[in-house]
Order: structure tokens, then C-alpha cells, then sequence
């Protein structure tokens, strides 16, 4: 397999690509040129050419009028990069971890596409985060330190394309890092989904307003769950949505208010006016003044305090 890329200076866009391509296609060789012969050659050609044609393997986005996207839901213009990772980027997740279901393939992937490649399309298309003034520059992000490793003879062929070996491997760590979080994360998240969903199942039998969920798991995606469930039901208003969540931390039992953009639902009632109506007041451990969370020794006076919250 021969994949051809431009010489002289590199950009992570082709770096990551080749990275890409190298752990699909290992082993391969990789020409650095702009000699037409050899790109006419080559097997896969990336970031040089003219041609953007991922039915025949070319990869160049520099051509007039072209403007490629990931998705129609996407709006940053791909680089070599988003191409080849548009093409083939679920294969080469799949080098990394092994999927049973499609639907967690697809997650990984559009993921892994906001969480690596999407900035380094931005970046080499010249995108900008914002239009306003930067406070400070990122100067460690993938496109950066890649930058940083050419060699300061950028036409010295054999020093050159060690360095852009490099820039792979460097690529290729921080790639597997981010995808193991993600990958990760996504096989949690369906742990604590079936959790979220058999306590919103249960939810009645805990209050007969529907509006406090008992989590009986450690369960670290609750939030993002319940959110989830809630579209999924089509739960909508406020004497419907959930308002608190129950559960246990090591000691005691919390109470917690449910938020959305750092507004909480509905606030819980402050220490002073609970102990006025809690049964047994001394099992109330703690209750944070801005009301968003509080704590009990019992799940009977935790529960006390949610439910007196919601009236």
C-alpha cells in the first residue's frame, strides 16, 4: 500500500490522516512529494492532488469549491483529516475496541470526530473559535505541537519525514487516549441507563408525584439519563419533569436537585425551615446554602426533605 502526502512543511491534518491510514493499512509506505507521477501512483493520496474522489481514495481539499462536510449537521469545512476520517474513521476505531452493537459504533464515532478531529479541520481550514478577542492562546492542542516538530530544514527529505513519523505517533497516543474515555464512557453510559430507566419505572412507588427518582446504583451519568428518558417519554412541564434524585454516597443519603444550564427545577428548602418539619430533624447532616444539594443520615428523613422541597 503507497500513500502519497505533499513535502515540505506538515500540518496535522495530514499527519493525522496518514496516522489513520497507517493503522488500517499497516504496514505502508508513505512518499512525501508533489511529483504528479508518483501521486498518479499511489494507492491513497492525501492533502495534495486536487482531488477530492473517497470512492478512489484521494483526499485533498484545496481545490477550488471544495467544501466537504462530515454530515449536514456539521458545519466546519473537512481537511484531509475529516475526509479520510469520514471514509474510514469507523474502521479505524474499531482497530482500537470492539463494538457488539452498531448504535454504540456510531456514537463512538460522531464523539471521536468532536472530541479530535473536528478542530483539527477548523484549525487547518482556518476557522476561528470566535470572533471576539482571545484571552489566551492554546498553545498545546495536537495541531500546535505537531507544528512544532518540523524539522527546521523542511526539505531535508530523510530528517523531514522522521519528524513527520513522529507527529503520527504522537497523533496516534493521544488518539487512543481520547477514544479509551469515550469508548469508555459510552459503555457506562448504557450501564447507567438501564439503572436511570428502572428507578424512573419505580418512581411512583417512591412519591406519588412522579417528581422524585431513588437511585439504587453508583451511577455516574444520571443526569444525562434522565435527561435522555425524559425526551424519550416525552415528559414536558412542571408537574411532570422530575425535580430531585435520592442516593446513597458512603455514609449517608443526598438529595439532589435536578438542573438544566445550572438553574435547578426546583430548589430545596433551606436547613432552617426543613428542621421545622422533618420528623427526626437530627438526620439532617447538611443542606448548601445556594439549596442545589443536602444530606441525611437515613433514607427516610432524605426522602422527607425532597418531598417537603416540593410543595
Amino acid at each position: 500500500m503507497k500513500v502519497v502526502t505533499h513535502n515540505g512543511q506538515f500540518h496535522a491534518d495530514e499527519v493525522v490522516a496518514c496516522m489513520m491510514l497507517r493503522k488500517l493499512y499497516y504496514p505502508l509506505e508513505i512518499i512525501r512529494t508533489r511529483n504528479p507521477e508518483e501521486i498518479e501512483s499511489a494507492d491513497i493520496v492525501v492533502d495534495v492532488g486536487g482531488i477530492y474522489d473517497p470512492k478512489n481514495n484521494r483526499f485533498d481539499h484545496h481545490q477550488a469549491g471544495c467544501k466537504e462536510f462530515l454530515s449536514s449537521e456539521h458545519n466546519i469545512p473537512l481537511s484531509s483529516a475529516g475526509m479520510v476520517y469520514k471514509e474510514m474513521g469507523r474502521d479505524f476505531i474499531k482497530c482500537f475496541h470492539q463494538f457488539d452493537d452498531n448504535e454504540d459504533l456510531e456514537a463512538v464515532y460522531h464523539s471521536f470526530y468532536l472530541s479530535f478531529i473536528q478542530e483539527i479541520d477548523a484549525i487547518d481550514n482556518g476557522v476561528k473559535q470566535t470572533d471576539g478577542w482571545l484571552e489566551y492562546r492554546v498553545c498545546t492542542s495536537l495541531s500546535t505541537v505537531i507544528n512544532r516538530l518540523n524539522y527546521h530544514q523542511i526539505y531535508n527529505k530523510e530528517m523531514q519525514m522522521g519528524h513527520f513519523t513522529k507527529g503520527m505517533d504522537y497523533a496516534q497516543d493521544t488518539a487512543s487516549i481520547i477514544l479509551k474515555s469515550i469508548y469508555e464512557r459510552r459503555m457506562q453510559y448504557k450501564i447507567d441507563y438501564q439503572t436511570i430507566k428502572e428507578a424512573f419505572e419505580e418512581r411512583l412507588d417512591v412519591d406519588l408525584s412522579g417528581q422524585i427518582l431513588v437511585i439504587k446504583k453508583d451511577c455516574s451519568n444520571w443526569q444525562k439519563c434522565l435527561m435522555d428518558i425524559e425526551k424519550e417519554v416525552g415528559l414536558s412541564g412542571d408537574s411532570e419533569i422530575i425535580k430531585f434524585v435520592i442516593y446513597r454516597s458512603s455514609k449517608e443519603w443526598r438529595v439532589r436537585t435536578i438542573s438544566c444550564n445550572f438553574v435547578s427545577r426546583k430548589n430545596l428548602l433551606p436547613k432552617y425551615e426543613l428542621e421545622k418539619r422533618i420528623t427526626n430533624p437530627l438526620e439532617i447532616e447538611f443542606v448548601h446554602n445556594k439549596l442545589f444539594i443536602a444530606s441525611a443520615t437515613t433514607f427516610e428523613t432524605a426522602l422527607e426533605i425532597a418531598k417537603e422541597s416540593l410543595q
